[in-house]
């Protein structure tokens, strides 16, 4: 009896207890304990588990399951942003486990199919500002067979900003990739070049431009 003159009462289908640290034990190493709420939030401070998979069900039939990974060093916290974020938004970390909502445009690849019968001038990424140019790749999948076919990438007025003509070679196979690292503060749209030289009559590749946005969060 001595521990229901423990209970101080019955909040819907909460039963307060008025002693610390209550624990459900199944051995001394299947062990849950609720720590007390001494930090005066009047929150639970922490829930501790000795456990290799939490499952949390509806109600129903069915169930969510965070498995704990195994092979890590050392104990891991993530802290969850105080929001749900806007729809597109990924889940990116600071690398200390603060987690926070990207717009998928900041760590995404733009990537563009390029064609030996293409126009001289398509569109790799629109015009946006704020933005990391990363990396610039081009990978030549089917030999170009035009003479001298050539490749700029850049921007309107400036055409070979980012990538040379001279540093990809379309009549071989092979992937070329240059490093940019190249900040814009203003909005330009990143344009693709193409050249296809007399004669041709096949050529790939494709173009993937890696770019951030290190301000755009949500």
């Amino acid at each position: 009896m001595g521990v229901w003159l423990n209970i101080v009462g019955v909040i819907g289908n909460t039963l307060q207890f008025n002693f610390t640290g209550p624990k459900v034990t199944g051995s001394s190493t299947d062990t849950l304990t609720v720590n007390s709420a001494s930090d005066g939030d009047g929150k639970v401070v922490s829930a501790n588990m000795n456990v290799e998979n939490l499952e949390v069900y509806d109600g129903a039939a069915r169930k969510t399951t965070v498995t704990m990974a195994t092979g890590g060093a050392g104990d891991l916290t993530l802290v969850l942003p105080n929001s749900d974020g806007d729809s597109g938004n990924a889940l990116t970390t600071d690398g200390s486990g603060n987690l926070s909502w990207t717009d998928m445009d900041s760590v995404c690849a733009k990537m563009l199919m390029l064609n030996w019968d293409d126009g001289a001038s398509q569109s790799l990424a629109a015009a946006a500002a704020g933005r990391y140019i990363d990396k610039i790749s081009v990978k030549v999948t089917t030999a170009f067979d035009g003479t001298t076919p050539g490749i700029d990438i850049g921007i309107s007025g400036t055409t070979d900003k980012y990538v040379d003509t001279t540093e990809i070679d379309l009549t071989t196979l092979g992937t070329y990739v240059i490093d940019v690292s190249n900040y814009e503060s203003g909005s330009e749209e990143i344009l693709a070049t193409f050249t296809a030289g007399g004669g041709a009559s096949a050529g790939v590749a494709e173009i993937t431009l890696v770019q951030s946005f290190p301000s755009v969060t949500a």
